[in-house]
């Protein structure tokens, strides 16, 4: 394999992040070997008495990109964890930042924050998002002042790294009315005033859904389109349409080299002034992980160009995503910034090898070999990456974007050039964007009117076979020189350890498995017993969050639904589970009432034990049941449930940390949905998977399994 100094970097910093998380500031003792190293082999002398100096020199630049990076993860985390912990009600000023939607309202991000209680008065350099139901859009740079209950936000949240807020610097979050909020003047914001502007002419020029779509286009924000159309968007498999990219910022570049190639400009000029625009464009949609990683690599083409050198793609890939993790180590966890690399580095690692192979097939048109192979390539090394950040992939968005991706990047190219002419003549906007709104609405047509739900692959994710995976595509590249026998004798071994370890992560072996997932109030237990699935759910559930645990877990169907909560709560999460999969029946306590609500499903209001294929069910309490499952008894408990009397179980799930009902049970292990010190909590640790076998109960979560054995 051909060495790369700029790819062994990038991919040492990712590591270092990674190490950064899960060491702390241990993880800087790897880059003091890589001094130690540097150092001993530029004194050590080669057979002929020369320094391996450029050895040396590239082990010393190693150690100091790793440490760079471990040292500026534990910084950012300590920064972020330390900020001014807040409880109770305030009265906060602050200036908006940015606006952005959801389901109902509006979502301000504010700066320069200020906060007054009754005991304290304090102001903060972090930000704070503003939830406001049934409100309009503020204008950035808007001074605010409004009353509500602060809550912080943590660094890890339901075992992941709060990405998105930690790079944006957001540590707070609030609720309030718009008649809560009180503005108080406003200042100038470059870019949120140039976003506002094209918010603006948009929405007056365009029809709203059209409107929706063109602005997220330009700027990435996806957060103003009706959730129903964004769904379409995900599950045909083209909604990194709205992840400002090499879509976007390439597509750009490319016009812009073009028009002063032909009018024959210095290169002394057309540098700055490419690096000048893009860069203002990458502002204008937030400096996010993808267009900072896509500015970075089209300005290194523009260098290349100007300085008449040959321009290497994954040199270029690996210095982009080499200067995003050095800027701030956190990107690596962002999943946009993944994803945009895995699908560049594809393209480009696999791009050739794919090409000759699909040109090698005689049917198939000469001048369509390059698309396919650019997308084939671009879906194999994000696979892995959706499926596990979302749960599932689309099964047709290889076809889907062979046609629809070149569709819309010609459309995109009408829609920047005239949202800029309008942003600058207002009062024309409609006929500026007519042509444009009209193009955008024909070519995004199929993905709106057709359901693509039901061609997802979903139900397993990759989780370290992510690596196997990439490893296989590797050698089946160009990248590396092998002959023939070992290559195949490698891709061989190798493909068999990810099929082993698939099946290994995936699978149930016998006994009963249990999934414990929360996502932000959504709480659900999934319960695998081999001849049955049901599921048992403890309060209030959210639509969208439910509809991807079960996507990702590939629940289509239950055979059973426990509801150990109040009957409110039952019947609005029974109605969310009637509309994400498909429910056999559902079970509640005596009493509940729900069985005259409901025709689409039957409910059982049951008393006493009852047997189902596979388990014992009781509702010991309204808002409890116990469960027993592969020889261990399970107690599902509700927020209202009240520990009357002796109900022993082996396992505990509970929203809070209820002393009350542990002494009642006398659990082995106890499992909180919530924040909790001392035992298995979903909140820290991620989704936790429970096996029931042999007398033996298994705990794993985020970097952690352990074994009970039930006394």
């Amino acid at each position: 394999m051909n060495f790369r100094p700029s790819f062994v970097l990038a991919l040492s910093a990712a590591v270092a992040a990674f190490s950064a998380f899960w060491l702390g500031c241990f993880a800087l003792i790897v880059p003091g070997i890589f001094l130690v190293a540097a150092i001993l082999l530029f004194a050590l002398r080669t057979s002929e008495g020369k320094r391996r100096k450029g050895a040396a020199i590239f082990l010393a630049v190693l150690a100091a990109v790793t440490a760079a990076v471990s040292a500026g993860f534990v910084v950012v985390r300590d920064n972020y964890e330390k900020a001014p912990a807040l409880g109770g009600e305030y009265v906060v000023t602050g200036t908006v930042s940015s606006v952005s939607g959801y389901d109902g309202g509006v979502r301000l991000t504010v700066k320069d924050l200020a906060f007054l209680s009754e005991e304290e008065y304090f102001t903060s350099d972090c930000k704070l998002y503003l939830y406001i139901y049934g409100g309009e859009p503020f204008d950035a740079g808007t001074h605010i002042r409004f009353t509500a209950s602060v809550e912080e936000l943590d660094f890890v949240s339901y075992g992941e790294v709060n990405a998105n807020a930690v790079i944006s610097g957001v540590k707070y979050r609030a609720n309030a009315s718009l008649a809560d909020v009180e503005t108080q003047g406003k200042d100038f914001d470059l870019f949120g005033t140039v976003r506002d502007r094209m918010r603006e002419v948009l929405y007056i020029a365009l029809e709203r859904d059209t409107a929706d779509v063109a602005y997220a286009m330009m700027t990435g924000d996806s957060s103003l389109i009706d959730e129903g159309l964004m769904d379409n968007f995900r599950y045909g498999g083209v909604a990194h349409i709205f992840a400002v990219s090499g879509l976007h910022i390439a597509a750009l570049y490319a016009v812009f080299a073009a028009v002063f190639k032909k009018v024959r400009v210095r290169a002394a000029v057309r540098l700055p002034v490419v690096a000048l625009v893009l860069s203002f464009y990458t502002g204008v949609c937030g400096f996010t992980p993808s267009a900072v990683r896509s500015l970075i690599m089209c300005l290194v083409l523009a260098l290349a160009d100007a300085g008449g050198m040959k321009y290497d793609a994954l040199n270029s890939v690996s210095a982009a995503s080499l200067a995003v993790i050095l800027i701030n180590p956190v990107y690596f966890y962002s999943v946009g910034f993944r994803l945009s690399v895995a699908a560049a580095a594809g393209i480009i690692v696999l791009g050739g090898s794919m090409s000759r192979l699909i040109g090698h097939v005689r049917v198939f048109p000469k001048r369509a070999v390059s698309a396919v192979s650019v997308c084939v390539s671009a879906q194999i090394a994000s696979f892995p990456l959706l499926l596990d950040a979302f749960g599932y992939v689309p099964a047709l968005s290889l076809l889907l974007n062979l046609i629809f991706v070149p569709l819309i990047g010609a459309v995109f190219l009408v829609l920047f050039v005239c949202t800029a002419v309008a942003c600058c003549l207002p009062f024309a906007a409609g006929y500026i964007l007519w042509l444009p709104g009209l193009l955008l609405s024909l070519s995004t047509t199929l993905i709106l009117v057709s359901d693509w739900e039901i061609l997802l692959i979903c139900g397993f994710s990759f989780g370290g076979c992510v690596l196997l995976w990439y490893a296989v595509w590797f050698l089946l590249s160009d990248r590396i020189n092998l002959r023939t026998l070992p290559r195949t004798a490698a891709v061989f071994l190798l493909s068999a350890a990810f099929v082993l370890a698939m099946i290994f992560k995936n699978c149930t072996f016998g006994g009963a498995e249990m999934k414990i997932c929360a996502r932000y109030g959504t709480e659900l237990i999934l319960l695998d017993c081999g001849v049955a699935e049901y599921i048992v759910v403890t309060g209030e559930i959210d639509a969208e969050q439910t509809e991807r645990i079960l996507l990702k877990e590939g629940v289509k169907k239950t055979d059973g639904v426990f509801l150990a909560c109040g009957a409110a709560e039952a019947n609005a999460a029974l109605a969310v589970l009637l509309d994400s999969t498909d429910v056999s029946a559902a079970y509640t306590a005596e009493g509940s009432g729900l069985s005259e609500y409901f025709r689409s499903a039957p409910v059982y209001e049951t008393e006493g034990a009852f047997s189902l294929p596979g388990i014992q069910a009781e509702f010991v309490d309204p808002e409890g049941v116990l469960l027993c499952a592969g020889g261990a008894g399970v107690l599902a408990a509700g927020d209202g449930f009240t520990a009357d009397g002796y109900c022993p179980a082996d396992i505990l799930v509970s929203g809070e940390d209820r002393p009350d009902i542990a002494a009642a049970c006398g659990a082995e292990i106890f499992v909180r949905f919530e924040k909790t010190v001392g035992d298995y909590s979903v909140y820290a640790s991620g989704d936790l998977q429970i096996g029931i076998k042999d007398g033996i109960i298994t705990v794993k979560g985020m970097g952690f399994s352990d074994e009970v054995r039930i006394v």
